[in-house]
């Protein structure tokens, strides 16, 4: 948070509307003056730059089960008609590309997902990948703090790689070799840089993970 305060301009980025809202609050009782669009959730800054909306619930839950209907894997046709497996599929399905599914769940996230893009949503994680894709130094500010957050997927780890080939990106996270995805090798130390490797990166980034 000292960093967002010493750096005029900077963006910064929280898990959750609560946590936004409670943030704002906060700086605005010390009379710290803060823009309503420099502080903002990981959903709100990919409805900035992604090319796709996100999914509502109930339109992805009809397509999924439409898809189900249509190819019918023979393993889940006892149990595509329950809400509750077609939920646990799009949670699924929002974070995991195809090629990390097994074939019949790819299968019907990819009919799913055809449904979507008809419509111009996509799923989560090629959501992430469209706003890493658009960054550019017009866009992002050049201070980027990333608060609050315990993990890092791969996808949003590609994103705040994204962000450190325009801007000085700083992520707070617990010190744990979890907290960030398989893709990241990092030391942690009480002030670090981190060194991204196995992602496209074709510029050199600056990303600081702190403790």
């Amino acid at each position: 948070m000292e960093r967002f305060r010493s750096q005029p301009g900077s963006l910064l980025i929280l898990p959750t509307a609560t946590m936004v809202e409670h943030i704002g609050h906060s700086l605005a009782r010390e009379g710290f003056p803060v823009r309503p669009r420099d502080i903002c959730t990981l959903a709100q800054f990919l409805d900035r730059c992604a090319s796709t909306a996100a999914a509502p619930a109930p339109l992805l839950d009809l397509f999924i089960g439409q898809v189900l209907e249509k190819l019918r894997p023979q393993r889940f046709l006892d149990v595509a008609e329950f809400p509750g497996f077609r939920r646990a599929l799009a949670e699924l399905f929002e974070q995991a590309p195809s090629a990390t599914l097994p074939g019949d769940l790819a299968d019907v996230q990819t009919e799913a997902g055809r449904s979507l893009n008809v419509h111009g949503i996509g799923f989560r994680y090629q959501r992430l990948r469209s706003a890493a894709e658009a960054l550019s130094a017009e866009n992002v500010p050049k201070n980027v703090i990333l608060d609050g957050f315990f993990t890092l997927s791969a996808a949003e780890t590609a994103l705040v790689v994204a962000m450190g080939v325009h801007s000085a990106v700083t992520v707070t996270l617990p010190a744990t070799p979890e907290t960030l995805s398989s893709n990241v090798i990092c030391w942690f130390e009480p002030t670090v840089t981190a060194v991204f490797s196995a992602l496209p990166v074709s510029k050199p980034c600056l990303v600081t993970v702190i403790e």
